[in-house]
């Protein structure tokens, strides 16, 4: 079974090409994807989400995984994408498309675990990892040496939300849609070049 591709609805101006990867439990329709889409969309961008499939083995083949959705996105979008937008273990994205800038929610960087990253880094056109403090797979300074800017929730736990306090999380929320709108408002400002 492969990935499949979700087309947002177009903006009237369209700015550039944006792909949602969800990671390996956290959805593209969950709050924090669903919502970054719609920040997308609002900047203009034309936003392909993917869903995985069901059967699914990460740890056997996450990168052969990530390229599927990625080459699912490209069909269904009929573009390489200007920006991806990337949670957990879809933040391999970033080693697949080095080229392209990313947002990373949440990569998995902490010292003794596998890294989602790979080798990837920033590259030229830069990149955001946006990561919790009470998350176990998170690292900002892994992420800085990486290149990337780094936007950190205080409290906030894997799925950047604050666990028991749901003012907190919506504040989390905020923020890091913020920075996703910031840098994709620079990603489309580079793309109309």
């Amino acid at each position: 079974m492969k990935p499949t591709a979700t087309r947002w609805p177009t903006p009237s101006v369209v700015r550039g090409t944006a792909v949602i990867l969800p990671g390996s439990g956290y959805s593209a329709e969950m709050p924090l994807l669903y919502c970054a889409a719609r920040t997308l969309v609002a900047v203009g961008f034309d936003v392909v989400s993917i869903s995985w499939p069901v059967e699914r083995d990460w740890a056997q083949d996450g990168v052969g995984l990530v390229r599927a959705g990625l080459a699912a996105a490209v069909e269904a979008a009929g573009a390489t994408p200007d920006l991806v937008v990337a949670k957990s273990i879809g933040a391999l994205s970033a080693e697949v498309l080095p080229e392209v800038p990313h947002v990373l929610l949440t990569p998995v960087l902490a010292p003794g675990y596998p890294a989602s990253l790979g080798n990837a880094t920033a590259g030229e056109r830069g990149g955001v990892a946006i990561g919790g403090s009470r998350d176990p797979l998170w690292s900002a300074e892994a992420a800085r040496a990486r290149g990337f800017d780094v936007v950190e929730i205080a409290d906030a736990a894997h799925t950047l939300e604050v666990e028991g306090a749901w003012r907190e999380s919506l504040e989390a929320l905020g923020r890091v849609l913020e920075a996703i709108e910031l840098f994709a408002t620079r990603v489309a400002a580079g793309s109309a070049d």
